[in-house]
């Protein structure tokens, strides 16, 4: 015991002296306290600290996850394989088809428009597809899958479906309050109705049909990550669907199915989906194409992403860094697709 305390006491009194001679460096300018520095440091440094390391922990994780999926992914093949395309007489879906039957696809192609279908199957004949069947039907009527599953016993040799690109959508711009609550209810009803049930009751259908390897391709849009003003409308309507293209892919996957879903959210897209957008006459879309994407690129794009596998597809690098930074800044993303919004449309 004595020992003991002989050696604290000698102990304090090594430790007084450095702290002593500390001071005084420190006060003639010689050296930084380093109690200050180690052993006072505050909660709040040390939880800055943590937060700045967990942050590039994040970026290299997200960086080699980024660099391995992109580099190890086979690219699926769709020669002689049986695939679906809804909205295909027109924009995204008939530059969706036509790449696919240069690919070698057998294509069934889904719209409410006879002629302009009867010609996008022309030119997919002409560009390589072994079979192309036309279906004509209104994807929104309850009788919409059985004619969808007709086509696929016409086409496919087993009755099997190895893709399906939802492509099929409807646009809406209005201010909430702009019309009273029937109109509002209507058109709200309406984009549900095509933009989101009609691809539920056909998924619901076509999902047994599906190869195990198959995959699911639905194009959103940006207006389903990020929202815009005078589209809330819309925007629910793809939030919606975005909703339900993350969910389906978690359930097949929990399911052990090798069924993929990809979603793509392309932005502005120079097509005629402008030209009927729903409105109520207060704002409409301006037609210049400024920013536009092409539909071949978005095609492109959309066709890429499907082969290649990919879960999700945002196509502009703004709608992106938005998306991955509103639950840090909302307000500042909200404001900035605000902006942006508002150089879209006209009043």
């Amino acid at each position: 015991m004595l020992i003991d305390s002989r050696r604290k006491r000698v102990v304090c009194a090594v430790e007084s002296k450095l702290w002593r001679s500390e001071d005084h460096a420190r006060t003639k300018g010689r050296l930084p306290c380093v109690r200050d520095q180690f052993l006072y440091l505050s909660p709040f440094q040390s939880t800055s600290m943590n937060f700045n390391s967990a942050i590039w922990f994040l970026t290299g994780a997200m960086l080699l996850y980024v660099i391995r999926r992109y580099t190890t992914a086979k690219k699926t093949s769709v020669a002689q394989r049986t695939i679906l395309v809804t909205g295909a007489s027109s924009g995204i879906g008939r530059e969706i088809a036509k790449q696919l039957a240069a690919r070698g696809a057998s294509l069934i192609l889904v719209a409410r428009r006879l002629e302009l279908l009867e010609e996008v199957c022309r030119d997919c004949q002409r560009l390589g597809a072994p079979s192309v069947v036309p279906c004509t039907v209104d994807l929104t009527s309850d009788h919409a899958p059985v004619a969808m599953l007709n086509a696929i016993q016409k086409c496919s040799v087993d009755g099997n479906l190895f893709m399906a690109f939802f492509n099929a959508g409807l646009g809406g711009i209005s201010p909430l309050d702009s019309c009273d609550m029937s109109g509002t209810m209507q058109m709200a009803r309406n984009l549900m109705e095509v933009n989101y049930f009609a691809n539920v009751r056909a998924v619901h259908q076509l999902l047994p049909r599906m190869c195990q390897t198959g995959r699911l391709v639905f194009v959103s849009s940006v207006s389903g990550v990020i929202t815009t003003p005078n589209r809330t409308l819309y925007c629910a309507s793809k939030f919606a669907l975005q909703g339900f293209c993350n969910a389906l892919r978690t359930e097949l996957r929990s399911t052990h199915r090798r069924i993929g879903v990809t979603v793509a959210c392309p932005g502005l897209v120079r097509t005629e989906f402008h030209e009927k957008v729903l409105t109520n006459g207060t704002v409409s879309p301006k037609r210049d194409d400024k920013g536009f994407m092409s539909s071949e690129e978005c095609a492109r794009q959309i066709v890429e992403a499907a082969v290649m596998q990919q879960d999700e597809l945002i196509m502009t690098w703004s709608a992106w860094l938005g998306y991955l930074v509103r639950p840090l800044f909302p307000r500042l993303v909200d404001d900035l697709a605000a902006r942006k919004a508002a150089a879209s449309v006209k009043h």
